[in-house]
């Protein structure tokens, strides 16, 4: 039952839940996830390029998998985090 006790208003205010009356969708791509993820693999916009901020930082070259990354980063000081963690970018 909802927060403000009327059982009437119940199928309208349940998130995530089904009632018996309902059923799933149906379909290759009910939920929107292949659209999303097309969405999210495409490249980006503009090529990407170094943030100027992060350049006073110390540069590491290493590898992920079998692709060479570059990352610069430096702890985090003052009002970001009272030095506690990292930001940077690779």
């Amino acid at each position: 039952m909802p927060p403000d006790g009327n059982a009437a208003n119940a199928s309208a205010t349940s998130h995530g839940v089904l009632m018996p009356d309902q059923c799933e969708p149906t379909g290759r791509d009910a939920h929107g996830v292949e659209a999303t993820i097309r969405e999210l693999a495409a490249p980006p916009q503009k090529p990407l390029t170094p943030n100027p901020e992060y350049a006073r930082f110390p540069r590491y070259v290493g590898t992920v998998g079998g692709r060479q990354i570059e990352m610069r980063f430096g702890a985090k000081t003052g009002s970001e985090g009272k030095g506690l963690g990292l930001h940077g970018e690779y």
